[in-house]
């Protein structure tokens, strides 16, 4: 009789089990848990983005683009624009997604994801491009908002009558 080794019998274990496991015979392995879809720092790097984004895009992909809840096609389906639809947008933008008024991000070009390959541009922008914002070194959203306010604060205060 064939002599089997003792991880053969372990076939309907799931990844996280092997995980463990290879964590626990091999010490320099380290592991990471996975608590969401997107990276930490995600929403932060959102308010800054790499790339340009337009106040406003033209649905161009037929029948329609799907808006989801968070710049990830693995985020919630909100629901869709059909082709010819305008979409206004906040300037928010993060990997090719475009954060839309009224709550939502677009995928702007699906050569942006492997499943979409061969689709090209979802959105054509129509609009003008938000001003590029500058974002302060190791700020986090709350220093952003309030350098925003104090470099606000000296208008609004010129503007009071005194």
């Amino acid at each position: 009789m064939p002599r089997t080794r003792w991880w053969m019998h372990c076939a309907s274990l799931d990844a996280t089990t092997w995980s463990i496991f290879a964590a626990l015979t091999n010490p320099a392995l380290r592991l990471h848990p996975l608590n969401g879809i997107l990276p930490e720092g995600w929403e932060q790097a959102a308010a800054f983005p790499d790339e340009v984004v337009y106040r406003e895009y033209k649905v161009a992909y037929s029948p329609m683009v799907f808006v989801r809840s968070a710049p990830s096609a693995a985020s919630e389906l909100l629901g869709a624009r059909r082709a010819g639809e305008l979409v206004a947008t906040t300037g928010r933008g993060l990997d090719g997604w475009v954060e839309i008024l009224g709550g939502g991000w677009m995928l702007v070009d699906a050569e942006r994801q492997l499943i979409g390959r061969g689709k090209g541009a979802l959105l054509e922008p129509v609009g003008p491009p938000w001003p590029s914002p500058s974002a302060p070194s190791g700020a986090t959203d709350a220093t952003a908002d309030a350098a925003a306010a104090a470099a606000a604060a000296p208008a609004a205060l010129a503007a009071t009558p005194g």
